[in-house]
């Protein structure tokens, strides 16, 4: 009578090991421009003036150094980012629904770029908090 060949304690353990390994740092992911790895807006009021961010969306700050809506184009502390106007929803600092429209040079804003992506093709912008209404000093 033959048993089932199981793997030893440490054969087992070495292998999970090294799945581990092949996964990137949970703080490594989904970095957007101009965002530093544990940059993330927490502050506690926040939260209930303004509406949750859709699930799986990183929020990254950033201030608007130009507006470009004949191409839906930004550029954000130097990283030109596209936006899809279907897709792009922007919120007032007081957390109401506007447009591109209140996009201004020198905002200072948090946004969130696309999850997921073609291979190949950039990421846009699919949300945008204005931080303040008017221009950064």
């Amino acid at each position: 009578m033959t048993t089932p060949r199981t793997r030893h304690p440490v054969q087992a353990g070495a292998l999970g090991l090294v799945l581990l390994a092949l996964l990137p740092p949970a703080g490594a992911a989904r970095l957007a421009p101009g965002m530093a790895a544990g940059a993330t807006d927490s502050r506690a009021g926040a939260a209930a003036a303004v509406p949750a961010p859709q699930a799986g969306l990183d929020l990254a700050r950033a201030v608007i150094v130009r507006v470009d809506a004949a191409r839906s184009t930004l550029v954000l502390d130097g990283q030109p980012v596209g936006w899809d106007s279907g897709q792009l929803r922007v919120y007032t600092a007081s957390g109401e629904p506007t447009g591109p429209a209140a996009l201004q040079r020198g905002q200072r804003i948090r946004y969130a770029l696309e999850p997921f992506v073609a291979v190949g093709r950039p990421r846009r912008v699919v949300l945008i908090y204005l931080d303040s209404p008017e221009r950064a000093p």
